[in-house]
Parts: C-alpha cells; structure tokens; sequence
C-alpha cells in the first residue's frame, strides 16, 4: 500500500491525489510550523521541526513524503525522509499566464496553475 504523508498549506488537487492508496496532512499544530518559519531561525530550528515531520510520517506507516513550502524545511525534510527510507516526491505545475489589455490601456494578468506531475 502507497501512503503518501504532505506537509504543505495547499490542499492537494483531484489529479495529485490519483494513484495513493491513501494520503494523511501532517496535524494542524505541525502544519501551523511550518508555515511560519522565523526568518531567523537556525540550522538546529529546521532540523528540528524536520525530525517532529518525520515522527509524523513513521507513526503513520507512510512509504511516500511531499514536502513544499520554505525552502530550507524543504530541502532537510527531504533529505531526512530519503535517509531513513521515504520515497520523496515533487510535484509540478505549468503556469499559463493570459494578458488582457483593458479599455484604459493597462493590462490585466491572469495566471492559471495546471498539476502536471
């Protein structure tokens, strides 16, 4: 069985969703972490916060980790999971960006974000 633990803000859509038996967010108090990082926070912070991720995806029987959001909680979860034998996934997004220009002139930007992988 494929279970995949995310650490991210975002909800995942229907297609990131395909595919995993079964999909677990990190809790809400780990995930409020995250996503307010102090600017400067040290080394052992993130690590830190990186292992309390991890305690999350082993205690969950998770085989797949995905992880976005502050890059550098990113990169040493991410290195974390590998080490002790998460499979880690990215996702990717194409942004399609639509300028219309208005009756005044300036130009209105839309950008559209479609899951790829």
């Amino acid at each position: 069985m494929t279970t995949l633990l995310v650490c991210t803000s975002h909800v995942l859509t229907p297609e990131q969703l395909e595919g995993w038996d079964k999909v677990i967010y990190v809790s809400k108090e780990t995930n409020d972490l995250t996503r307010q990082i102090p600017a400067n926070a040290s080394l052992q912070d993130v690590k830190a916060l990186s292992n309390k991720v991890l305690a999350e995806a082993s205690d969950a029987n998770t085989t797949h980790f995905f992880c976005v959001g502050e890059p550098t909680l990113t990169l040493h979860a991410n290195l974390l999971a590998n080490n002790v034998g998460f499979t880690c996934v990215q996702s990717t997004t194409e942004r399609k960006s639509v300028d219309q220009v208005q009756p005044d002139g300036t130009i209105h930007k839309t950008a559209v974000f479609k899951h790829v992988q």
